[in-house]
């Protein structure tokens, strides 16, 4: 296992001093419970451990040196666990170096069913499908994160809540509510800090997908002008951006494919959302086909730090511009 550790100027006296106390082992304990079926409880706590306290360490110190509100990008392809390490990061942040963390994804930006219904009458059809960047509200993203930064205690921010299941936004009274002021602002979601394409390499179809439904390249140079204005206004807010990088683009259809049979597992008998065929997955992962190779490809040079995952999704190497691990 690859350590965060070996980038943080710390003395082993310091590092041992934190991983030794109760507080630490507590935490562990936290997130062995919350988390343990997701992987072996041995691998837990490597990963507790070597990466994630030391990783919300570096975060907590460069929030010490700013002093204001820091917000924490993290980004990675469907299946790479930015949920998961958005989670926790957010109960070692609370829990150990007592900060005031808030969370939320890019999903709860989505737009409105009937918004993105107008967007593909008026733009594109494909702008139905929820996903790509134009089928976010990134101005309302922008000003969610200068709200937060800004909050004082006694004041409130509202954080938006998407529902998968109906596939729109709750109403505003089941927001989640943010009453106090904010040290860490962790914005996690699948093209988080992504940035745009030549426009040259947008041409030549990379599925059927494009091929078919997006002959005249419309939807595809659309998208991609979003990531040059909006969502480059959005992510522009972030100070410390994580990226979590899938081998591959077959990977990340194969890992969406087997947590869509977990679902149908886990759904056996009841009136849930139902989850996709093999062919349905292959079908709606091609939405993010050309971007997220995009982002394995160009993320590692942007990201201040990147977290590569194997094939069975656990992280082996750590990448930090300027050094090596």
């Amino acid at each position: 296992m690859v350590s965060v550790w070996d980038y943080i100027n710390i003395g082993l006296a310091e590092k041992n001093r934190m991983i030794s106390g109760t507080k630490f082992s507590g935490l562990n304990q936290k997130i062995l419970d919350e988390f343990k079926d997701l992987a072996d409880p041995d691998l837990v706590n490597d990963l507790f451990t070597n990466l994630y306290f030391p990783l919300c360490n570096l975060i907590a110190g460069k929030f010490k040196i700013r002093g204001s509100p820091l917000v924490v990008g993290i980004s990675g392809a469907q299946g790479t666990g930015k949920t998961t390490l958005a989670r926790i990061a957010e109960i070692i942040l609370t829990g150990y170096f007592s900060l005031k963390v808030a969370s939320f994804s890019l999903d709860d930006l989505y737009l409105q069913k009937s918004e993105r219904r107008k967007l593909a009458r008026e733009v594109h059809p494909l702008f139905e499908t929820r996903g790509v960047p134009g089928t976010h509200d990134a101005k309302a993203g922008t000003d969610l994160i200068r709200s937060l930064r800004t909050l004082e205690t006694g004041q409130t921010v509202k954080l938006p809540v998407f529902n998968k299941g109906t596939d729109d936004r709750l109403p505003e009274s089941c927001w989640n509510p943010v009453h106090d002021k904010t040290d860490i602002i962790l914005f996690e979601g699948w093209c988080v800090g992504a940035t745009s394409q030549d426009e040259s390499d947008l041409i030549e179809p990379v599925n059927d997908l494009e091929r078919q439904q997006d002959r005249k390249c419309t939807w595809r140079k659309c998208t991609n002008n979003n990531l040059l204005n909006d969502y480059k206004a959005l992510f522009s807010e972030i100070d410390f951006l994580i990226f979590l990088c899938a081998p591959d683009f077959e990977k990340v259809y194969e890992w969406r494919a087997r947590q869509e049979k977990e679902l149908s597992v886990h759904q056996s008998g009841s009136e849930n959302t139902v989850a996709m065929t093999d062919a349905g997955v292959r079908n709606f992962i091609m939405y993010f086909e050309r971007l997220t190779k995009h982002m394995i490809k160009t993320m590692p040079g942007i990201s201040d730090i990147t977290i590569y995952l194997d094939d069975n999704q656990i992280p082996f190497k750590i990448d930090v511009p300027g050094n090596s691990s």
